[in-house]
């Protein structure tokens, strides 16, 4: 049982680095391709190049819109914790 569970860690941790190795090496290889096949084709790559920034900022303003929600609920939370407590002062 004990080799088994140690087998089972190296096997999970090795597929992890695998995995965390690959994808870097992945994206920088289509990477030269996509820019190949764009040279001979200018006009295209210019338009593709001003859609690439656009999703960048998607991101960040998905990001900064989470946080806005995590202060909404601690204000229900603060809201429910407030009410309950009236009624808990009231029967003593």
């Amino acid at each position: 049982m004990v080799k088994f569970g140690f087998f089972a860690l190296i096997a999970l941790l090795s597929v992890h680095l695998a995995l965390s190795a690959d994808p870097p090496k992945i994206s920088p290889s289509p990477s030269p391709k996509l820019a190949a096949d764009s040279t001979p084709t200018i006009s295209p790559s210019k338009p593709m190049a001003s859609p690439a920034p656009a999703p960048a900022n998607a991101p960040h303003g998905s990001i900064s819109s989470s946080p806005s929600l995590p202060p909404s609920d601690a204000a229900l939370a603060s809201s429910l914790s407030t009410s309950p407590s009236p009624p808990s002062q009231s029967p003593c």
